[in-house]
């Protein structure tokens, strides 16, 4: 049985695997897209700017008690901000990827409690940017609703499998295993059809 030498990622894929479920394959420790990385460099400026910004206006008026606590609330959200995207920063290059005989499933070293699954039902383009020695493959996926553990995974987890080797050979075992009839519609009429590289991060 294939596995990952990340103790946390394993113990994670075993208590997420379902009855009758095989593993086609996996990989750890992959690098997020460029695309990710400039949205995360970005937000962190941003927040910087932000939490400035906050404490010069809250500055001068720390002294009226009455609208302190409002105050307050701007620089909070800009800490929020920087700690969410430092976060995310730190996460950036330790990406998990699983192929099974009924799902892709996007993992992170850094931050387990986040899973996304696309099955076939969820899968509604496949295309594939690189070389097919090494290349990221995009799985255009239906709206994940939100709540507290699925509402962010769009970010945490963008619908790619991104700088992976093999990028050919895992592409093909997706199709052949997991793609429903909307992907072989798509890949039938337009099979040289370039990806959307925005889309999912």
């Amino acid at each position: 049985m294939k596995s990952f030498t990340h103790a946390g990622l394993q113990r994670k894929l075993n208590e997420t695997k379902r009855s009758k479920e095989v593993i086609l394959w996996l990989f750890e420790d992959a690098h997020g897209t460029l695309w990710h990385k400039m949205l995360i460099i970005y937000g962190l400026i941003f927040s910087f700017i932000w939490c400035f910004f906050a404490v010069s206006i809250v500055g001068p008026a720390m002294y009226e008690t009455r609208t302190l606590p409002i105050l307050l609330i701007f620089p909070g959200i800009g800490v929020i901000q920087v700690v969410f995207l430092a976060w995310a920063f730190l996460r950036r290059n330790k990406f998990a990827y699983v192929v099974t005989t009924q799902r892709v499933i996007l993992m992170n070293s850094m931050g387990l409690q986040f899973i996304r699954s696309l099955g076939p039902d969820h899968l509604m383009n496949l295309s594939r940017s690189g070389t097919d020695q090494k290349g990221t493959i995009r799985l255009s996926s239906e709206h994940t609703p939100w709540d507290w553990t699925g509402g962010a995974l769009p970010f945490f987890l963008p619908a790619k499998i991104a700088n992976i080797p093999n990028a050919k050979q895992v592409e093909e075992l997706i199709y052949e295993n997991l793609a429903g009839p909307e992907i072989r519609r798509i890949k039938a009429t337009y099979p040289n059809r370039k990806p959307n590289h925005f889309h999912g991060y």
